[in-house]
């Protein structure tokens, strides 16, 4: 009788694990990670590739993480703030690396119109001896 008992315990143990709910603070790393791929990625064809990679290292399939990102949202009340605030700050480190590669950019070019001033001095100088 008590290994009937004990194993309707451990069959109700493994349904129960089995059916936990997601953490909303794991799937807003996960979240992030798909903004990231977005951002990064301005082909939509690699872009969707990355995304499908991140989605799938963290355990999960499109139809899933769509469920998941339903049933927070409207399970969670601050969750939405907190999806707004994940949304701005990737935004924001976007831009910022948008504005580090322009800067880089303007950097090398006026490092070659440097060089190229300094040949042509050279040249210069070669044709006043």
């Amino acid at each position: 009788m008590k290994i009937v008992f004990f194993s309707f315990l451990l069959l109700g143990f493994l349904i129960v694990s089995c059916d936990e709910k997601p953490n909303s603070e794991d799937f807003l790393k996960v979240y992030g990670k798909v903004l990231m791929a977005r951002v990064e990625n301005i082909n939509d064809i690699k872009a969707q590739y990355a995304v499908d990679s991140v989605l799938a290292e963290s355990g999960y399939t499109l139809s899933e993480f769509r469920q998941d990102l339903e049933i927070f949202a409207t399970q969670d009340p601050e969750f939405n703030l907190k999806i707004d605030s994940l949304r701005n700050t990737i935004t924001e480190a976007a831009q910022a690396i948008d504005k580090e590669k322009t800067d880089e950019v303007i950097m090398d070019d006026n490092a070659d119109e440097k060089k190229l001033e300094t040949s042509d001095s050279i040249i210069q100088s070669d044709k006043d001896k």
